[in-house]
């Protein structure tokens, strides 16, 4: 078990630096006590991450609640809580235990924790570059998109080319492109659906509004034109769309007035700025460039990839990843029950409940003994 002191290490290494998780960090230590109580029982496993990864999803249930939202929207992540009690060996009374710590947890964590309060810190100040790291922040560590991501990194080799050597860069700017663009099956980017977590509360109405702000451009090339401003330029790209006086967070090369710039375009309360670094090559990849043919491809491989995913239903079904999960029910009533984790594939509990019933059961009534 942790010490006070490597818990708070190791809570604060799975959240953003920046992050002040002095007000609440006590109460989730105390949560991971009892869950490790609880895991230790038992003849099941003893992984401290995998109780880490159940309090951060305590942490984002209480807060923030996203990570229900994809719960029940995808079947490939299915009941998380279930999940890591698989990873621990947890079954039974002892998986019984951990369902009813979770629960009461949510309950009593504190609404307006460390997360929330650092999200709608790091949205009013203004600074895109701080709603960037807030964003990559949920790519990087939220238990349930983690779950979720795992067959969407196929463009991470097109930036690893882009960065050659620059590892970090790379990732950075994988990261960025997958919490600006990524699109859920209801056609909303992670941070859209954050702002709706904050539109109820007429408070936050300001962070909501914020972050409906947000747009994205997919990677793409752009010729420089005019300089506005050490980091300020206006790029245009091979369609003839104008972005005037775009943000570089790095300062600009020598002569890159005769190369073109590839990266990853966003705009924030009215302005746009570059996720990431981006590359400047050499001007003649401008016209052989093809952002329609890079993203098809991307995208057969992933698809690729999802078609040859088997998983395995809560009722035991077996569907490939591509088949039966990403996508939206045609059906107006399918895709309200698919909204609440129910699919009309799967049996039907309640269905199996009634058949019990003796009154029900004519063959049985019927019977003569």
């Amino acid at each position: 078990m942790y010490t006070t002191s490597r818990f708070k290490a190791e809570w604060q290494r799975r959240h953003n630096p920046a992050m002040d998780l002095s007000g609440d960090v006590d109460f989730y230590y105390d949560v991971y006590r009892r869950l490790h109580r609880i895991a230790g029982r038992g003849a099941g496993l003893m992984r401290d991450g995998v109780l880490i990864d159940l309090l951060m999803y305590i942490e984002n249930n209480a807060t923030v609640s996203l990570d229900p939202q994809y719960e029940m929207m995808y079947r490939s992540i299915g009941d998380l809580v279930g999940h890591w009690c698989k990873a621990l060996g947890a079954y039974g009374k002892d998986g019984s235990a951990i369902y009813s710590c979770v629960a009461e947890a949510v309950a009593a964590a504190p609404a307006e924790g460390s997360l929330r309060r650092w999200i709608k810190e790091s949205v009013l100040s203004g600074d895109f570059r701080r709603l960037e790291d807030m964003a990559i922040f949920f790519v990087r560590k939220d238990s349930a998109l983690r779950l979720l991501f795992h067959n969407l990194g196929f463009s991470e080799k097109r930036y690893m080319e882009l960065a050659g050597s620059e590892r970090a860069s790379a990732l950075r700017m994988y990261w960025s492109d997958m919490a600006f663009n990524w699109l859920d099956k209801k056609g909303l980017s992670i941070l859209r659906r954050l702002a709706g977590r904050f539109r109820r509360a007429e408070c936050e109405n300001e962070v909501a509004g914020n972050l409906l702000t947000v747009g994205a451009e997919q990677l793409n090339v752009y010729l420089p034109r005019e300089r506005n401003g050490g980091r300020t330029l206006a790029l245009v790209n091979r369609d003839g769309r104008v972005f005037n006086d775009v943000m570089f967070s790095a300062p600009l090369p020598k002569g890159y007035e005769g190369r073109c710039f590839i990266g990853l375009l966003a705009a924030y309360l009215g302005h746009t700025y570059v996720i990431g670094s981006g590359a400047w090559c050499d001007r003649d990849v401008f016209a052989s460039w093809n952002s329609g043919m890079l993203w098809q491809k991307i995208d057969s491989v992933a698809k690729e990839n999802a078609t040859n995913t088997v998983l395995t239903m809560p009722f035991g079904k077996k569907e490939s990843l591509s088949d039966g999960l990403p996508k939206t029910p045609q059906s107006p009533e399918d895709a309200y029950c698919s909204d609440l984790g129910i699919y009309i594939d799967e049996p039907n509990v309640l269905d199996f409940l009634d058949w019990l019933k003796p009154a029900e059961r004519s063959f049985c009534s019927n019977k003569t003994i």
